[in-house]
């Protein structure tokens, strides 16, 4: 069974998963703030903003592929993601109770906000990628299956020009119309706007490349290393894109940046070039997939807990938090892995 599985997924990939969430908490705790603004605007504000499109990305990719042997795949997807965003759901929403942060509700305004965040926020401010991926996931499967991946590759370009315009770029077309001046004043267009720059363009570049890696022939040495060379040049242009238009006021958040989607990119052929397919790197893959995931979803509450009993500064509270869930997954992990023999013993 493992020895299946190991073929299947790409251990690399889930070893970048694990690295991703590290730069997510890295974003929310602030990481390297104290020591240095300049080194903690390059990790937080640049490479912290890739982990959520990678996610995306792994998604789509891997979604394409069980789609071509199963139709149902994208059920299974969604199953996955409601557990755990349920799960999260439940954990945020008893810390709102705990910290009192719907006292002065009544009852109407707060079933209306409960199912507004549900639905479309997400239950607290990190949570909006599970409603997001859902909305996208549904969408890809309708693409594959009506056969129209490539004219929704090319409605997400332009979904992913007008979002990074609204980004990291604003200040080119801020004031040049007041529908555009007036959306971006609407809560409701924040996510909005990240599921059309930071969702959807990269669970269909997802697409794009498995579909890529069936026409194409397997991978010589010397593509390998080319790709290697434009994953370096794509985020070094970047970080110098961010960085210009920082300079030149332009900035309105930097979820989407016109070189990220390069970077991803070639992210994605380098890890699928290099997958780390030996069987020791299979439980390494399989634990940096668990524990990525609930390093994204328990993060807050745990930098947030920490904050309020220490004085911590950023780069403590980032280390401590990672420790702490990379800890707490082990454990779970083991516990999952124990009940599994004993259930098969019991059936022997």
């Amino acid at each position: 069974m493992q020895k299946d599985e190991s073929i299947v997924r790409n251990n690399a990939i889930d070893i970048m998963k694990i690295i991703a969430s590290f730069f997510v908490v890295g974003v929310h705790a602030g990481l390297l703030e104290e020591i240095s603004p300049q080194i903690a605007y390059l990790i937080n504000s640049v490479f912290g903003r890739m982990a959520v499109p990678f996610f995306a990305c792994v998604t789509g990719y891997f979604l394409t592929n069980h789609e071509r042997k199963n139709n149902n795949a994208w059920k299974r997807n969604i199953k996955s993601l409601l557990k755990y965003y349920v799960i999260f759901s439940v954990i945020y929403l008893a810390w709102d109770f705990i910290n009192h942060n719907f006292q002065d509700m009544s009852f109407v305004d707060f079933s209306i906000t409960i199912i507004k965040r549900f639905f479309i926020y997400g239950m607290y401010y990190h949570l909006w990628f599970f409603p997001c991926m859902i909305v996208a996931v549904t969408v890809l499967h309708f693409c594959i299956k009506w056969k129209k991946e490539k004219l929704l590759w090319f409605f997400s370009a332009i979904l992913y020009v007008f979002g990074v315009f609204t980004y990291t770029w604003y200040g080119v077309i801020q004031g040049r119309s007041w529908i555009i001046d007036r959306l971006m004043e609407s809560f409701d267009f924040i996510y909005i706007r990240r599921f059309i720059t930071a969702i959807l363009p990269f669970v269909l570049l997802g697409n794009y490349i498995s579909e890529r890696e069936i026409k194409k022939k397997r991978t010589t040495s010397i593509v390998e290393k080319s790709q290697c060379i434009a994953l370096f040049l794509a985020i070094i242009l970047n970080g110098v894109e961010i960085e210009v238009a920082t300079c030149l006021g332009m900035i309105n958040g930097m979820t989407g940046s016109f070189s990220l989607i390069f970077v991803i990119y070639f992210l994605f052929l380098t890890l699928l070039n290099h997958p780390l397919d030996k069987t020791g790197a299979y439980k390494i893959g399989k634990y940096c997939r668990n524990a990525s995931v609930m390093i994204y979803g328990l993060h807050p509450i745990i930098l947030e807990a920490i904050k309020k009993r220490t004085a911590f500064s950023g780069t403590v509270l980032w280390i401590i938090t990672i420790i702490l869930i990379c800890v707490i997954t082990y454990i779970i992990d083991k516990g999952l892995r124990n009940q599994s023999k004993i259930r098969g013993i019991n059936k022997l």
